[in-house]
């Protein structure tokens, strides 16, 4: 999923990964900043299961690391800071 919205939303989008065991998040993330997606994570603390944000984080692409709690503040910052990529008129 996360690949996907990163090829058709690419800046527009903000990835969060939650609690949740393994690493199926982490390609996606790493597809994510490479778009110019913002991203968050799940911070262990906070976590019942802190394998996928662990993963996602280690990429070095999670720009937010945050407990859960703090992760709709988070996004709320993000969207009225967001990067919007320049309209071309053509």
């Amino acid at each position: 999923m996360f690949e996907s919205v990163a090829a058709a939303c690419g800046v527009r989008a903000i990835g969060v990964v939650m609690t949740g065991m393994g690493h199926d998040g982490t390609d996606g993330i790493v597809a994510l900043s490479k778009s110019g997606a913002r991203t968050l994570a799940q911070d262990e603390a906070s976590s019942y299961v802190y394998g996928m944000p662990k993963s996602a984080a280690a990429t070095g692409c999670v720009e937010h690391v945050v407990p859960a709690r703090q992760i709709p503040i988070t996004i709320a910052r993000l969207l009225k800071s967001h990067r919007h990529p320049t309209t071309q008129q053509v």
